[in-house]
C-alpha cells in the first residue's frame, strides 16, 4: 500500500518504509515534523519485516531520488540474517536511516501519554522511556484491557480499535520525551537536514 500524503508543488519526499498498517496510521502522524524541513511524506506498507526487508533494497533505489528514506522497522522483529541487509542499506550511497522502534512500533505510540488517557481514560504512569518495556505491543494490549475492564473505553475491543484511537491522537512533540529511539531518530533527521 502507498499512500502520499500532502499534494502538489516540487517539495522532496520523505519515504518511510514500514512493516504494516498500524505503523503507517502512526507514522503520517509525523507529517508536520518532515514538513518543517521542506518535505512532504510518503508511507510505503511493506507488510511484515521479511517483506520490508527483502523489498527495501529496490524501494531505496526507487524513492531515494525523491528524498530521503526511512526505514522504520520493530528491533523486537530483527533475526540475525536482517542486520546484514540493515548494515548494507546504511551504509550505501543514498540518504537512507534505518531506524529501529524499541522493542515495537507500539512503545513509540504509548510514549504519547496524553494519547492514551484521551483514548482511553486512565493515566499511564510508567515505566519510562517507554524503550526499556520487553514487550511493548503485550504491554499496550494489557493496558488497553485494562481500560476496557475497568469500563472507560468499552466500545473498543480489537487490537487494531485500541492502536487508531490513541495513533488518531498522537503528537510527536509530546512522545519524544518518553521514548529515546524516537527522540534519537528526530535528532538525527535535525542533524542531517538543519
Amino acid at each position: 500500500m502507498i499512500s502520499d500524503v500532502g499534494a502538489g508543488g516540487s517539495a522532496p519526499f520523505v519515504t518511510i518504509l514500514c512493516e504494516g498498517a498500524n505503523d503507517v496510521l502512526l507514522l503520517r502522524r509525523t507529517e508536520p515534523f518532515f514538513e518543517s524541513f521542506g518535505f512532504k511524506l510518503k508511507c510505503i506498507e511493506c507488510g511484515g519485516i521479511d517483506s520490508l526487508l527483502g523489498s527495501a533494497s529496490e524501494l531505496v533505489s526507487r524513492y531515494s531520488v525523491k528524498g530521503p528514506v526511512v526505514l522504520i522497522y520493530d528491533r523486537g522483529d530483527i533475526r540475525s540474517g536482517h542486520i546484514k541487509i540493515i548494515r548494507s542499506l546504511s551504509a550505501g550511497i543514498a540518504p537512507v536511516f534505518c531506524v529501529p522502534a524499541v522493542q515495537k512500533i507500539e512503545a513509540w505510540l504509548m510514549a504519547d501519554t496524553n494519547a492514551l488517557y484521551s483514548a482511553f481514560g486512565i493515566r499511564y504512569k510508567g515505566p519510562f522511556p517507554l524503550d526499556r518495556i520487553e514487550d511493548p505491543k503485550r504491554f499496550f494490549l494489557h493496558f488497553c484491557r485494562v481500560a476496557v475492564r475497568k469500563r472507560k473505553r468499552s466500545f473498543l475491543s480489537k487490537e487494531s480499535d485500541f492502536f487508531r484511537a490513541v495513533a488518531r491522537r498522537w503528537e510527536l512533540e509530546r512522545a519524544r520525551p518518553n521514548n529515546e529511539s524516537l527522540d534519537r531518530f528526530c535528532k538525527n533527521f535535525i542533524r542531517k537536514f538543519k
